[in-house]
């Protein structure tokens, strides 16, 4: 058996879509639908309500790792896969993962563009064939430090053998940015070998244009890049650290460039970058002023991001 659970919060708008793309999948074997709902305060619960389901409420809003961790307590099936409840899967998508018998069986994402309703993929990966427990540790465990080449940084698009979660003690922690990485880390470290499929198997919703600046999003990422390599050293992958370092910088830049579209005043995004990256107020400055003559320079670039 095959169980599939989606971590639900407030999701009656795209939840049904969810559900059907995986009540309509072509494969022929059994699979379990498991939604734990995060505490919903809208109408979540009433589309779960299907014979077909299996529904699990927490008290509590908890955050989706937690969602992901209790569906894996509360699944039969041998292999597991997660979808995030405002994305769908192709009709394919499971016969295509489940008919390669590996630890990890993974595919490639596609980014729905919602306000366009366009498919786009940012990135391309090193899809296909078997790769072993030496080539996971070695390589594509970078994946969960941030490295995108390799395969897709989160825990969809993929199926899993459920046994990789049961007995894993994670990090006691909050993430409300990054839980997934973590948890692909523990995933890949564990596994024996992985099967990666050159096919889409999930489709990423994008955009929609409700998006706003959030100030706390670099204080998240940094509680990810503490963690991660916390995680590391654990491991044993001081080595990938380096990879960790480059995508804090990445994400940092991003948030730059993101409050200045979203007219965020100036002495605040310095302030938060001294405060969550421990940096002087003149090395924040120069950051600011780095992002600022980029945005400048790419100007069209970024509006189009902004608008989709």
């Amino acid at each position: 058996m095959i169980s599939v659970v989606i971590p639900a919060y407030n999701s009656a708008k795209t939840l049904p879509k969810c559900i059907a793309s995986v009540l309509g999948q072509t494969y022929k074997g059994e699979v379990e639908i498991i939604v734990i709902d995060d505490a919903s305060t809208d109408e979540t619960p009433q589309f779960a309500a299907d014979p077909h389901i299996r529904y699990y409420r927490n008290p509590s809003n908890k955050g989706v790792f937690f969602g992901r961790m209790e569906g894996v307590r509360q699944a039969v099936g041998d292999r597991i896969m997660f979808i995030d409840s405002d994305d769908w899967l192709p009709s394919n998508a499971i016969e295509l993962l489940a008919s390669h018998d590996a630890d990890i069986v993974c595919g490639d994402y596609v980014y729905r563009l919602t306000r366009l309703n366009l498919p786009h993929h940012f990135n391309r990966y090193e899809l296909g064939g078997h790769i072993t427990k030496q080539q996971i540790r070695e390589r594509y465990i970078r994946s969960a430090f941030g490295d995108h080449t390799l395969i897709p940084v989160s825990m969809c698009a993929k199926l899993f053998r459920t046994s990789l979660f049961k007995n894993i003690s994670f990090p006691d922690c909050l993430l409300l940015w990054g839980e997934d990485r973590i948890s692909l880390l523990y995933a890949l470290h564990y596994a024996e070998d992985m099967v990666c499929v050159p096919h889409t198997v999930y489709n990423y919703r994008w955009g929609g244009g409700t998006r706003r600046f959030n100030p706390q999003m670099l204080a998240q990422f940094s509680s990810w890049h503490r963690v991660i390599t916390s995680s590391a050293r654990d491991l044993g992958y001081d080595r990938h650290i380096a990879v960790a370092n480059e995508e804090l910088e990445s994400v940092t830049g991003y948030f730059i460039r993101d409050g200045i579209l979203h007219n965020h005043p100036k002495d605040v995004i310095i302030a938060l970058l001294v405060e969550h990256l421990g940096i002087t107020q003149d090395e924040a400055s120069k950051r600011y002023s780095t992002q600022e003559q980029s945005i400048k320079k790419n100007w069209l670039k970024y509006f189009i991001k902004r608008i989709i």
